[in-house]
């Protein structure tokens, strides 16, 4: 990787880990759309907000680069590292030998910054006549914990939608079985990404984009490179 010459918009952001501050700072190069991220945990906010800054200052090996601060990205990375830790830990002792049932979802590159959905599982913890309960754990550590969802209009339609406590929430639709990405893909009408890529180089603040302009542009060209 090699600094750019011009400036590269560069996102960091804070946010709480347990009794601890989590820091993040993110970079698509703007000539591959390569993502860059930096990460780290501190004791107290100010740290983790001085510690990002200057990794967010940094991260592109030394070029000039234009900073927006989006707290949303230190979750986003928080969520990433998390499911990573949580994939290495060994199974409990005599788990391997319970039958566990699973609600799913669908990840849309969240997790993994790839762009490439996938089906992530939600291990259920407790059956009602209403409710099926169960381990919410493809998400922030603010999010993390036990959910439920009608059991009724699952079983009924295969799928449900939950209501979201935070804004951006993800995974509001758990499925009974594993969805079909591919049938989904076919289904999906097809998308000029060659015009989303447009859009979002034409909204960068060195064209005269603003910061929103550009993060909405880039949002709309991730979303749909998932379907592709």
């Amino acid at each position: 990787m090699t600094a750019p010459d011009r400036a590269e918009l560069v996102t960091w952001g804070r946010c709480r880990s347990g009794k601890r501050w989590f820091w993040a700072a993110r970079w698509y190069e703007s000539a591959t759309w390569q993502e860059h991220i930096e990460h780290g945990r501190t004791d107290t906010e100010a740290e983790a907000l001085r510690e990002g800054e200057a990794a967010a200052r940094q991260i592109t090996g030394g070029g000039p680069v234009h900073l927006t601060l989006q707290h949303g990205v230190a979750a986003d990375v928080l969520k990433a590292v998390s499911a990573a830790q949580r994939q290495q830990r060994p199974p409990a002792e005599g788990q391997a030998a319970e039958a566990v049932e699973y609600l799913y979802g669908i990840d849309h590159g969240g997790e993994h910054n790839d762009f490439t959905s996938t089906v992530v599982q939600f291990r259920i913890i407790r059956r009602t006549a209403r409710r099926i309960y169960y381990l919410n754990n493809h998400c922030t550590e603010r999010e993390q914990g036990t959910r439920y969802v009608d059991r009724q209009e699952l079983e009924a339609a295969g799928k449900v939608r939950r209501a979201s406590r935070y804004a951006g929430e993800d995974f509001t639709t758990l499925y009974a079985a594993p969805p079909d990405l591919d049938e989904r893909r076919r289904t999906e009408p097809p998308v000029d990404l060659g015009a989303l890529r447009q859009r979002m180089a034409d909204a960068h603040p060195d064209r005269g984009g603003t910061d929103a302009e550009f993060i909405a542009a880039r949002t709309a060209y991730d979303r749909a490179r998932q379907l592709t």
